[in-house]
């Protein structure tokens, strides 16, 4: 399966593509009525199309599908950056919610959240074994939805850089890391 075309206002189920890692184009609809949260984890050679219309659905590089303006529900590994040694996934600015599987799998040593984001969903960072830097510019600590043993990120985060006023803050509320992992900017 190389590329879909999705029709008409339908629902994406959780997990739907899930590692279809030969998918490459999805062409949405504008609108699409049902959540699609996890359903393209671990497919990250995607580009995403979104059809001419007034809808629900964005996709403003391509690279990322973006769910009422503000839930990233998948990026593609195309949008992770060569920066030096690291690859680096800079989440785009105004996203609010990191949803449920949306960054799983993706290649990346870093990633940067904006101020905006204010929840991340459970296993958004499923399987990023390289995953081990975490840059995040919201002053209050987003929440972190936890089922069970998901975790938001995998386990071997060593460094969360936060604004040096918040480092207490992340301390008290994300408390499955130990407290030298956190560091103020």
């Amino acid at each position: 399966l190389k590329s879909v075309e999705i029709s008409g206002a339908v629902s994406i189920g959780d997990s739907a593509f899930k590692n279809c890692a030969n998918l490459e184009t999805i062409s949405f609809p504008p609108r699409i009525a049902g959540a699609v949260s996890g359903a393209f984890a671990g497919c990250h050679n995607l580009s995403f199309t979104i059809r001419a219309g007034r809808g629900n659905l964005s996709s403003p590089d391509g690279k990322s599908l973006v769910l009422n303006g503000n839930t990233l529900l998948a990026a593609a590994e195309s949008a992770v950056a060569i920066v030096g040694a690291d690859s680096v996934y800079e989440v785009p600015a105004g996203i609010r919610e990191l949803a449920a599987d949306s960054l799983a799998g993706l290649g990346m040593t870093t990633v940067k959240i904006p101020a905006s984001v204010d929840k991340i969903g459970e296993r958004a960072f499923a399987g990023c074994a390289s995953l081990t830097t975490v840059e995040i510019r919201a002053v209050t600590p987003p929440a972190l939805i936890l089922s069970g043993a998901a975790a938001s990120f995998p386990a071997g985060i060593t460094a969360i850089h936060v604004p040096s006023g918040s480092l207490s803050n992340y301390r008290g509320a994300w408390t499955q890391f130990s407290t030298d992992k956190f560091y103020g900017f």
